[in-house]
């Protein structure tokens, strides 16, 4: 993530104070000409001096490199609060990042697909577009995640996501898909959802391939993911990524020694 954030209004770098500059406007209305701004004044050792010059350079960009370290610690807290207590309306999709695999082993990398919070109703459908590097990662499929639907055994049910591995692998994209085909039986709602407890919607499931090498940063990206209700026609409840009702965070597969 990016911060992107301007400097406020006041605290661009280097520039002169607005007590200076206010002073100096006062001298060209008081004598008709303009006073030097302190800070400014030429001379041989003064600031407007080479060597002047130079120091404030250097405490310029030190200023400039403590406020950018200030501002990405405040981004990654920021990060941190929107995923863990953003806004209820908003959920999101987050691809949690697996551990570090080395480049000779075939164990199975599992990333499980965790969801922040979801909204009253009952969505009976659910799927998911993640793309992948299908020359150094092979898809093995997916498995049952911790939320649960309604029905089942107790009333609730933990549904198995259906996947073709095979287009996944020639296309490079894990197509994953869940219906309860009675439109409200075995559909997800709040009540099989617990932040913590029952909030991953499924797992993928990979392998590394020979070409994977140590030191590669092989990146999972959401594409598309929707969780549909059965009255969107009417109210819009689905959520959906491409209608921004819906967030979602990608992360990579770390390839070590």
């Amino acid at each position: 993530m990016t911060t992107g954030q301007q400097p406020a209004d006041g605290f661009a770098s280097g520039g002169p104070s607005a007590g200076a500059v206010s002073s100096a406007h006062d001298a060209v209305a008081a004598t008709g000409a303009p006073a030097p701004v302190r800070g400014l004044e030429t001379g041989s050792q003064g600031a407007g001096s080479p060597a002047g010059l130079a120091g404030a350079g250097r405490r310029r960009w030190k200023w400039v490199i403590g406020i950018g370290g200030g501002l990405a610690v405040l981004a990654a807290a920021a990060l941190i609060w929107y995923l863990n207590w953003g806004p209820a309306g908003v959920p999101a999709l987050v691809l949690e990042k697996p551990a570090a695999i080395s480049a000779q082993d075939r164990d199975e990398i599992v990333v499980d697909v965790r969801l922040t919070n979801l909204p009253e109703g009952v969505y009976p459908g659910a799927s998911l577009a993640v793309e992948f590097d299908r020359g150094k990662l092979e898809c093995v499929g997916v498995r049952q995640g911790t939320m649960k639907t309604l029905g089942g055994a107790g009333g609730f049910s933990i549904p198995i996501w259906s996947v073709d591995a095979d287009y996944a692998n020639r296309e490079g994209r894990v197509n994953a898909m869940y219906l309860d085909q009675t439109g409200e039986t075995w559909a997800y709602a709040p009540d099989g959802f617990a932040k913590g407890d029952a909030d991953i919607l499924l797992r993928l499931v990979f392998r590394l391939r020979d070409s994977a090498q140590a030191g590669d940063e092989l990146d999972l990206r959401v594409k598309d993911a929707v969780l549909a209700t059965t009255d969107n026609a009417l109210r819009g409840s689905s959520l959906a990524t491409a209608d921004r009702t819906l967030r979602a965070f990608h992360t990579t597969v770390e390839v070590a020694d």
